[in-house]
């Protein structure tokens, strides 16, 4: 065996094990400190493990999430391998191993068959290969609401006139979201669906206030009146609640990991059922395998690809699963219950978001009374290195969307400045 053969197996020994992360001093601290607190997450010690500037405060991860310190190492150690010889080990077989079990880490998570899931890009990537895949006809209709994120909306908008099929959006009642109940969203979709809607698009989470969706209950009752395919954009819903893809009733679910995962950017998972991929052929070819495979790894065939970035998705799901759903679940009800309070104490502040817990998140969109949102959040910028996302439409407001390791009194300052 030659040298450089023998120093790739040594060094993908300890990856093909299991991970480098393992090795990670700092994720061994990282384990011991949950190790002892069960019960709770204590933010504190647990935002040692981010990169977060300790004088700043960051409430904007629905639009990026940030990677924890020990995957971040891992990611930088995968890198360091790649490039100490490329053409050896971005084309690799080991990586392709290493892949799997990416893939089947996240299988587990969301309750899935592994081979209903492809490792992608982003959540546009999976509604991109949907829309050019997709056969509808010059009558069929595709529907969303103004909830739809423009990453789910715009490659059906985009190819609608080349491949001759109709889109159609609705105004999603903005003022009826905080006292609304799963039965009227329900409704609110139903009502909207006619005879020739083939397609039916809506959110998980949306990106403004945060709704979740009823998804089965949406899907079963649209598909009871004809619509045949049902598209769910989980981009907001990975890694903040947990997740069942095994018996949703959609067709397709298209995620982006480096929100609420804390995985690399440039990642995503593609959930795409078994009869849909008879359907929906790979948008690219390099090979001839893709031709052959109806797995959903039929839609990864990139040649290059950034596989340290695929690698240490693995490791960003092996740190979640760590923390714990439990854990995470009761600390972001503590924050969600803790915020709408504050919000409530203040005669100058609204709350847009739900106030059924069953169907809020951690995306929680404020109001201060006649404030411009655009102005309140340079103000945070500028002067006190506070980072949230405004909207002007189709709301004036302020999106809060914190993580595990945020504490409440930083959401109490951020809130005492807006309504200062």
């Amino acid at each position: 065996m030659n040298n450089s053969r023998r120093k790739f197996i040594n060094r993908f020994s300890s990856i093909l094990g299991g991970s480098i992360l393992f090795n990670d001093p700092s994720y061994f601290e990282f384990v011991k400190e949950i190790d002892l607190n069960t019960e709770r997450i204590n933010t504190k010690k647990l935002s040692k493990f981010y990169m977060i500037k300790e004088d700043g405060i960051y409430l904007n991860h629905a639009s990026i999430g940030t990677i924890p310190q020990p995957v971040h190492n891992a990611h930088v150690k995968y890198l360091k391998i790649c490039e100490s010889n490329p053409s050896l080990y971005v084309w690799g077989a080991p990586w392709k191993k290493i892949t799997d079990l990416a893939r089947t880490l996240s299988a587990e998570l969301l309750k899935c068959n592994k081979d209903d899931i492809a490792i992608t890009h982003n959540t546009t990537e999976g509604f991109n290969i949907l829309a050019h895949g997709l056969v509808l006809k010059e009558t069929d209709e595709v529907l969303f609401s103004s909830l739809n994120h423009a990453g789910a909306s715009m490659p059906w908008k985009g190819l609608s006139k080349n491949k001759n099929f109709n889109v159609r959006s609705f105004n999603f009642p903005m003022d009826l979201v905080p006292e609304i109940t799963e039965d009227k969203i329900v409704d609110l979709y139903s009502s909207q669906i006619r005879k020739n809607t083939k397609v039916l698009i809506f959110p998980h989470i949306d990106n403004i206030v945060g709704l979740q969706h009823p998804i089965e209950k949406i899907a079963i009752n649209a598909k009871k009146l004809g619509v045949e395919y049902v598209f769910v954009d989980g981009a907001q819903s990975l890694g903040m609640i947990p997740l069942d893809l095994s018996n949703t009733k959609v067709d397709a679910y298209s995620m982006s990991p480096h929100k609420w995962l804390q995985a690399p950017k440039g990642t995503g998972l593609f959930f795409i059922s078994e009869t849909m991929r008879k359907k929906i052929p790979p948008m690219w070819y390099k090979s001839s395998l893709s031709m052959k495979d109806n797995t959903a790894k039929k839609y990864e065939d990139y040649s290059t690809r950034a596989w340290p970035a695929v690698v240490a998705l693995a490791d960003a799901i092996r740190f979640q699963n760590k923390i714990g759903l439990k854990k995470k679940n009761n600390y972001y009800n503590y924050l969600w219950s803790e915020t709408k309070k504050i919000v409530d104490t203040s005669p100058d502040l609204i709350w847009h978001s739900p106030r059924d817990k069953g169907l809020s998140s951690m995306i929680m969109t404020i109001e201060a009374k006649k404030k411009s949102s655009s102005i309140v959040s340079k103000t945070l910028n500028e002067k006190h290195d506070i980072y949230l996302r405004p909207f002007e439409n189709p709301l004036n407001a302020l999106r809060i969307s914190p993580n595990m390791f945020t504490d409440i009194m930083d959401i109490k300052k951020t809130i005492k400045i807006i309504d200062s």
